[in-house]
């Protein structure tokens, strides 16, 4: 029983993150914007990957603690976070619009919720804050 128990915990608390698909390559000719997408240092929901969006698909599975980074052509993109579970057993999504502009950087931070988990707009001050003591999430 006891080994059941730790086999569980360990599944529980491995969530470390990954590639689930590439993002689109940018020309170098072509005018682009960064977006960083931080998760918050949460004991809640701390054992779950949330799965990033862009534009509809999922590009990447973030764990706590953890941020990405990643070049984005300008224009208006659909940035969200997809998780299972919360309050009712299903699947959630909060997405939000972000406008990319070219040369500046849009930092969007994920925090668990009740329901699932948000994705909101945060200020550069306050992101470097938070990187400070993130890990990277390298996208392939």
């Amino acid at each position: 029983m006891k080994i059941l128990i730790y086999i569980t915990l360990a599944m529980i608390f491995s969530g470390c993150g990954g590639v689930i698909k590439q993002i689109p390559m940018i020309s170098k000719h072509t005018l682009k914007g960064n977006v960083v997408v931080l998760r918050n240092k949460n004991i809640i929901g701390m054992g779950v990957d949330y799965i990033v969006k862009l534009d509809g698909d999922n590009i990447a599975k973030i764990g706590t603690g953890k941020h990405l980074s990643m070049p984005l052509s300008i224009g208006t993109h659909e940035i969200g976070v997809k998780c299972f579970g919360g309050i009712f057993p299903v699947w959630h999504e909060d997405i939000i619009p972000v406008k990319i502009h070219n040369n500046t950087t849009t930092y969007l931070l994920i925090s668990p919720s009740p329901i699932c988990a948000n994705i909101e707009k945060i200020t550069s001050s306050a992101a470097s804050i938070k990187l400070k003591t993130s890990k990277v999430l390298l996208l392939k």
